[in-house]
C-alpha cells in the first residue's frame, strides 16, 4: 500500500475509534477538515460538498452529520452582509439543507 492509502486507513480507523468513544460516553464529537479547495474553485457556484474533504473518505463514512461552511462573500463581493452559508451535507437522522448566517 501506498503512503496514502495508509494515511486513509489509520484516518478511518481513527474515525470509527472516535464514534465508538462518543457512543460509549454518549457525547458528540466534532472534527475539522480543510476541503480540496481546487475542486470547490472549478465549480460555478463554489458551494463545497462532501466529497471534497478527499482522503477523508473514513471520516465521512463514520459521521452521522456532515457540516460544510461556505464563505459566500469570497465568491459574491455583493454578499458582505451575508458572510457565510452553512450547509448539512450529510445527516443521517433526517433532511439536509442550508441556513445562511448574518
Amino acid at each position: 500500500a501506498d503512503r496514502r492509502d495508509l494515511q486513509a486507513q489509520v484516518l478511518s480507523d481513527i474515525s470509527y475509534g472516535l464514534k465508538d468513544l462518543a457512543k460509549e460516553l454518549d457525547l458528540v464529537v466534532c472534527s475539522l477538515v480543510q476541503p480540496n479547495v481546487k475542486e470547490i474553485r472549478k465549480r460555478p457556484d463554489q458551494r463545497p460538498e462532501v466529497s471534497d474533504a478527499q482522503g477523508f473518505s473514513g471520516l465521512e463514512q463514520a459521521s452521522d452529520a456532515v457540516l460544510l461552511i461556505w464563505p459566500k462573500h469570497e465568491v459574491e463581493p455583493n454578499c458582505l452582509g451575508k458572510p457565510v452559508e452553512i450547509s448539512l451535507g450529510k445527516f443521517r437522522a433526517g433532511a439536509k439543507g442550508r441556513v445562511e448566517l448574518q
